[in-house]
């Protein structure tokens, strides 16, 4: 289904059922790995801080990592601005977006190399920290494929907002006056679990109710019991294997991890 954003959706409960139907559709689609990758169509995404030199190092790592040959920066830059997908993908500030510290400590010990062996070192442990993470990203995207194909493999993602997103009053300046930072300030956990070819799991608790590791035990066990009921429904077998994937926080994912 395509969704015109110039439409008045917010202003009837049809336009609203419309927009959610087409968040649900693309979620699935996405999922699937197919939908309409034409920059001109698709809305603007954000990087964690960093720059396109950066990103250039990434497609480099993910080449390493699937044993491909590797296009010079000229032709991936000219490439990167010709295809419009340098104006669909900007970086985040370092404020709004917590960066990885490995990555942060490798850039920093490049920058600050006192030598050409020290910075030859730190750009290959840095290059192998970049393919450990595709690898990663790899074994999970292979996981959810399957997941939602063969479905003999359950496969869910667990994350969280950020909960200063939920505190009240807002101000329009972004930073709290001297007056109230001491006040406590309501706030809400606000957790989804993807489970991958069945359903998209929305959580909320109540104001000021602790979360941790609990919390994402219940919101786990709710997701699993809600797609057992529904393969139930449909006559689907129920698979064998469970794979999750959820925040690196040791608080929240330590119980269930181990």
């Amino acid at each position: 289904m395509h969704f015109n954003p110039k439409e008045r959706w917010a202003s009837t409960e049809e336009g609203r059922k419309k927009l959610v139907e087409c968040l649900m559709t693309n979620s699935f689609e996405m999922d699937a790995g197919i939908g309409n990758h034409n920059p001109e169509v698709l809305p603007r995404r954000y990087l964690p801080p960093g720059t396109y030199s950066d990103l250039y190092r990434l497609y480099q790592a993910e080449c390493f990592a699937k044993d491909q040959p590797t296009a010079s920066a000229s032709t991936f830059f000219r490439t990167l601005r010709i295809s419009g997908w340098r104006k669909k993908i900007k970086f985040r500030g370092q404020s709004t977006h917590a960066q990885c510290w490995v990555c942060h400590k490798l850039k920093s010990a490049i920058r600050n190399s006192r030598d050409i062996n020290m910075h030859a070192q730190s750009c290959d442990q840095y290059m192998r920290h970049l393919s450990g993470i595709f690898a990663d990203r790899q074994v999970y995207g292979q996981t959810k494929w399957r997941a939602k194909t063969q479905k003999d493999i359950l496969c869910c993602i667990v994350d969280s907002m950020d909960k200063s997103k939920f505190r009240l009053p807002r101000f329009a300046a972004g930073r709290t006056p001297k007056t109230l930072e001491t006040k406590k300030r309501p706030e809400l956990e606000f957790t989804t679990c993807i489970m991958h070819g069945h359903s998209i799991n929305v959580f909320v608790t109540d104001s000021e109710q602790s979360t941790g590791s609990d919390w994402s035990l219940e919101v786990l066990a709710l997701s699993l019991d809600k797609t057992f009921a529904k393969c139930q429904r449909n006559q689907e077998a129920w698979p064998n294997h469970l794979r999750i994937f959820t925040d690196n926080t040791p608080k929240d994912a330590w119980q269930i991890k181990h």
